[in-house]
């Protein structure tokens, strides 16, 4: 033994057993995710229109990671919703 202090270098091993950093599509699915947590969470509490605001975040960032565009979107909605 040398009795010299261990490197601060963590070893070829050590690091191939770190995680591998999330992507960004990863990083948006766990926002989407919190906050579907997040509108059950004020639905709850009976704050429905705070709700509502958490949800247009949510769409907005699930159409981004689907790649739907405002105009789709646009489109899908006027076949679905009733005329009148």
């Amino acid at each position: 033994m040398t009795g010299g202090p261990r490197s601060q270098v963590p070893s070829k091993s050590r690091r191939a057993a770190r995680p591998a950093r999330a992507t960004r599509r990863e990083r948006i699915a766990a926002v989407i995710a919190a906050l579907e947590a997040q509108m059950r969470a004020l639905k709850s509490l009976g704050l429905s229109e705070s709700a509502s605001l958490v949800h247009m975040a949510w769409l907005d960032l699930k159409c981004r990671s689907e790649r739907i565009s405002g105009e789709e979107l646009q489109r899908f909605c006027e076949r679905i919703l009733p005329e009148g």
